[in-house]
């Protein structure tokens, strides 16, 4: 962020501390086109980052001097800083390292006796876990299955109603 070789406008270097720094502190929630452009583009209050696309021409503007940086003078830096497309909440992702020639070579014979000679766990975790899903899977099916009718019962409901007799002896009852 802070090399010479990092080819950015001002705008885009105050736009990438702020989202940088927002981010670090925990605060990448707040990270809205309307806060960077009141916070770091001195937008008043009443912006509107529907009828002004300041933020988001400066975002890609900034993803261009990123990517340019990371393919020229960056690529050696360990950490890449992307801002993703769609916000602007910035990535971060640890670069590959390149292989080394420093290590010694070690023999294909030692590391396959090596591999086969590790625990199996691997394979009875995958067992258990396949006897789980199974198990949760056949108890949801009974869980939400419908009931099931006897051959005798009928298939659609009855309701049967008797005479009664009144045993209160009011006359409301009786009408």
């Amino acid at each position: 962020m802070n090399s010479a070789d990092f080819e950015a406008t001002d705008r885009e270097h105050r736009f990438l501390s702020y989202v940088v720094e927002e981010t670090l502190s925990g605060r990448d929630g707040r990270i809205k086109a309307y806060s960077i452009a009141v916070e770091v583009f001195g937008r008043d209050v009443s912006f509107d980052p529907q009828s002004d696309p300041i933020v988001r021409i400066e975002a890609g503007h900034l993803r261009r001097s990123l990517e340019r940086y990371y393919f020229t003078a960056g690529q050696a830096d360990p950490v890449l800083i992307t801002i993703p497309k769609g916000g602007y909440v910035p990535a971060f992702s640890l670069r590959s390292l390149p292989p080394t020639t420093d290590l010694p070579a070690i023999p294909l014979a030692s590391v396959a006796a090596a591999i086969s000679a590790r625990p199996k766990a691997a394979g009875l975790w995958i067992g258990l876990l396949a006897v789980v899903a199974a198990t949760a899977v056949a108890a949801g099916a009974w869980w939400w299955s419908p009931p099931q009718i006897g051959p005798g019962a009928p298939k659609i409901p009855r309701v049967l109603v008797e005479k009664f007799d009144d045993l209160t002896g009011t006359q409301a009852s009786a009408a």
